[in-house]
């Protein structure tokens, strides 16, 4: 199957300088040069006029096609077909009715989509100081580039240096597993990651850092929908692949349900948390994923034994018996460098 990366958003979000440094770090990284017609810059485009571009417009070539700042971009199905004969084409988009199209044109290709992000008075800073004399058409532009609800990897270019955000992109592109996320809110009748790291030929393990009861922070509280001042039990182990450090993972669970039972123990639980659950009758029958790419703490620094600027993907669940509040609020932090990142499938009825 053929690979290839969409990196999306607004105006100075960081395509260029990330593409930049994923050629960098490998060179089967290419720019997808869009087709262009009209003023402005030439760099990193293929330039045609409007007699090429009407001819094109009847040739059935177009995937997608928009206006901006009095140009014609245009994505043509011949030339990205060939590019992703080529190697790995990282594509700029910043509509998301473009990515859907190019997803449908190419079937037989894994697209990893990639957010790129940044705060508005960082990005106008960046535009200003190109002195392309377009400032305000830009922002215009960056008002109307809508949030990306589904991406691979979400990046804040304002906190991640462009070699931190390739290497996060190289791993969703390269080293991708499929998993299996029902392993982790469905009893098993072994440990769901020793399992998951045996597919990939290592040893999983894990140990217990802590079973605590405290105040519910408000990113908790706001998850498991419980009032201000209620308290959770939070369960905090290190995950382990071939005795390697590769995540940290909290379940944290309201006290008024987990009061009393072994998830409020400080030992492991046979069959696992979901276990107790099921057994109490919240068997977890709901889940939503949200998935980040994030700095690491000074915490998570000291217990996964990295560098500072080594990325994680994090992985926030929220679980519930069905039609029920949440039972369970997981956060699970990976080192991006050590994990090969999730790759989601539905069903559709």
């Amino acid at each position: 199957m053929s690979r290839g990366v969409i990196l999306y958003g607004p105006p100075a979000s960081g395509k260029d300088t990330v593409t930049a440094a994923l050629r960098t770090l490998d060179p089967t990284f290419t720019l997808f040069a869009r087709l262009k017609a009209g003023p402005g810059r030439t760099h990193g485009y293929r330039m045609i006029d409007d007699s090429e571009l009407e001819r094109i417009r009847h040739s059935g070539e177009i995937i997608w096609a928009n206006e901006r700042y009095g140009a014609t971009y245009v994505v043509d199905r011949g030339a990205l077909a060939d590019s992703l004969v080529r190697g790995v084409p990282v594509l700029h988009l910043g509509q998301v009715e473009a990515i859907a199209e190019v997803l449908a044109a190419t079937p037989g290709t894994r697209w990893t989509t990639v957010s790129l992000r940044c705060p508005r008075e960082v990005g106008e800073a960046r535009i200003a100081a190109r002195a392309t004399g377009d400032l305000p058409a830009r922002m215009i532009a960056w008002d109307r580039t809508e949030p990306l609800p589904n991406a691979d990897l979400v990046i804040d270019t304002a906190l991640t240096t462009p070699g931190e955000a390739a290497r996060l992109i190289f791993a969703a592109v390269s080293r991708t597993h499929s998993s299996d996320s029902n392993r982790y809110t469905q009893p098993q009748p072994t440990d769901a990651w020793a399992a998951e790291a045996a597919a990939q030929g290592k040893v999983g393990t894990q140990r217990l850092l802590v079973v605590e009861t405290v105040p519910a922070s408000d990113e908790v509280r706001t998850a498991l929908r419980i009032s201000a001042g209620a308290h959770v039990v939070v369960r905090r182990r290190l995950i382990l692949a071939d005795e390697k450090p590769v995540e940290v993972a909290a379940s944290f669970y309201p006290a008024s349900i987990a009061a009393g039972t072994p998830l409020a123990e400080n030992k492991k639980i046979r069959g696992g948390a979901v276990r107790i659950l099921a057994d109490v009758g919240l068997p977890l029958e709901e889940s939503i994923e949200r998935v980040t790419a994030e700095r690491p703490t000074a915490e998570d620094v000291v217990v996964l034994n990295i560098a500072a600027d080594e990325p994680l993907i994090v992985i926030r669940r929220v679980s519930a018996p069905q039609g029920r509040e949440p039972v369970e609020y997981a956060v699970n932090r990976m080192v991006s460098s050590r994990v090969t990142p999730l790759e989601y499938r539905m069903r559709t009825d």
